[in-house]
């Protein structure tokens, strides 16, 4: 689980980027709850989203830089 807390939780995603560089030549599948929503469809409160969080922008760079996807927006036939 990730931190409830956003400067922890940012941390936390930056730890885990950090730690994937050293594993970056392997195949990588990550899981977890992340406590953190990167798009406002997938949050219920949606007057408080904010796409620019620290948080947000932390975990899009894991994604972006292992080329992960995030399984909740594949769309299945």
């Amino acid at each position: 689980y990730a931190p409830n807390d956003l400067n922890e939780r940012t941390i936390f995603f930056n730890n885990i980027n950090n730690l994937l560089k050293e594993h970056s030549n392997k195949l990588i599948i990550l899981a977890g709850d992340f406590n953190c929503t990167l798009e406002s469809h997938q949050q219920t409160n949606k007057s408080s989203f904010n796409r620019n969080q620290k948080d947000k922008i932390a975990l899009r760079n894991i994604l972006t830089n292992f080329k992960l996807i995030d399984v909740h927006d594949i769309e299945l036939n």
